[in-house]
């Protein structure tokens, strides 16, 4: 399985067998009124939301907001020591000392176009966090400060018009998701990333974009199916039944807007299926 700053991007976007199309109906069984779920591009601007028919009456009957995780409280001073915990290097070490000086030198000619500097600038954060600035960066570069994400404008809408939040995950588990690995195993998924070229990286995630905005799922699989290999079970199968256990148990008493990656979404063990096979309707939104 490939493993590069792509894999990172697409823990949103994987899914399989469904039409292009992000947002949906769930109704029927016990349901006194319908709840939606919705497919987000964690990069992507909140103006696809634009070209979504039925999202802003979707939205607005909805009395509970569902996410991946509160993006509010990521920005609690109270979360920074485990945030630092997962994302710096081991006491006394340096992200430098991971590698040899062949390794170093090509580092330094993939990251200093990027920040001016080499991996000087970055000794104490672990590999998988130079990844996770090498992505944002690039994608940064492509794309205007004034494209608000829209997993941050939905939750903070959420918010103002005073709907309950209801994360699936804490900060502790997407954490030890995204930088949890052994720090040998991290170096190495940088290392494959820094042999590759820049360009490449921002065609792809140009593309991905793009085909997210035309709500164009089937390319998406695509993509993301040949990137996760093996990994799909542990980023989607299971947190998506642990998100339908949830909703189970939710929906019944609430009419829920749900907003997850994507990925998420479609295939066999995706979300929109695995409510079907409980017992609910599932429809598109037109």
């Amino acid at each position: 399985m490939k493993k590069n700053l792509i894999f990172l991007l697409l823990l949103s976007l994987i899914t399989l067998n469904t039409q292009a199309q992000l947002l949906w109906e769930i109704s029927g069984k016990e349901l006194s009124k319908p709840s939606y779920i919705i497919g987000t591009h964690h990069y992507a601007s909140v103006n696809v939301t634009d070209k979504i028919q039925g999202f802003k009456e979707a939205f607005n009957s909805a009395d509970v907001f569902c996410n991946e995780i509160s993006i509010d409280s990521l920005l609690s001073p109270s979360v920074q020591p485990t945030v630092l915990k997962y994302t710096l290097m081991p006491e006394d070490k340096k992200i430098s000392g991971l590698f040899n000086e062949k390794e170093i030198k090509a580092i330094n000619d993939y990251i200093t176009p990027l920040f001016g500097d080499g991996i000087t600038m970055f000794e104490k954060f672990n590999p998988a966090t130079l990844g996770q600035l090498i992505s944002q960066k690039i994608y940064g570069q492509l794309y205007t400060k004034e494209d608000k994400p829209i997993d941050v404008v939905l939750e903070a809408d959420a918010i103002k018009f005073g709907k309950k939040l209801h994360p699936f995950e804490n900060i502790n588990f997407q954490l030890d998701l995204l930088y949890g690995k052994p720090i040998q195993e991290q170096a190495a998924d940088l290392m494959e990333v820094i042999e590759k070229n820049p360009d490449d990286l921002r065609n792809i995630l140009k593309k991905m974009t793009e085909k997210f905005i035309d709500q164009d799922i089937e390319y998406l699989a695509k993509l993301t199916i040949e990137e996760f290999g093996t990994d799909y079970g542990l980023f989607v199968v299971r947190r998506n039944i642990d998100w339908v256990n949830q909703l189970i148990t939710l929906m019944p008493a609430h009419s829920i807007f749900i907003a997850v990656g994507a990925g998420h979404l479609g295939g066999d063990y995706g979300i929109l299926n695995l409510l079907r096979q409980c017992g609910y309707t599932i429809e598109p939104v037109n």
